[in-house]
């Protein structure tokens, strides 16, 4: 067994019988989840201080990676992405930093320059 962090922990095992071996990381995803519930509870939206960027999500590299793999994610357009993305938000919402994707502005979306 090596450790990465208190997080994820990688297991190798070798069957002496067959000489297979097999490896398994496992991942605690429960901090990720508290850090969610409280990110939507600070009341910025997701924004960053400067509003230059909202976070909209913080999901485990693992779970994503399992994620694009069954649905085919990485042989994809841009916007067969984009659709991945939103199926697999309103599939997991406990991921997600900030109560709804869109967020309402004064400008309801329209960004003025002046």
């Amino acid at each position: 067994m090596s450790e990465l962090n208190d997080l994820q922990r990688e297991y190798f095992h070798e069957d002496p019988k067959t000489g297979k071996i097999t490896y398994q990381r496992v991942s605690y995803v429960g901090g990720v989840k508290e850090d969610c519930i409280e990110r939507k509870k600070s009341g910025t939206r997701g924004f960053s201080p400067q509003r230059h960027f909202q976070h909209i999500a913080r999901i485990p590299a693992d779970m994503w990676h399992d994620y694009c793999r069954k649905t085919g994610y990485y042989e994809m357009d841009n916007d067969g992405r984009k659709k991945i993305h939103l199926r697999f938000l309103k599939e997991h919402p406990e991921y997600m930093t900030v109560e709804k994707l869109k967020t309402e502005t004064p400008n309801d979306g329209y960004i003025i320059i002046k």
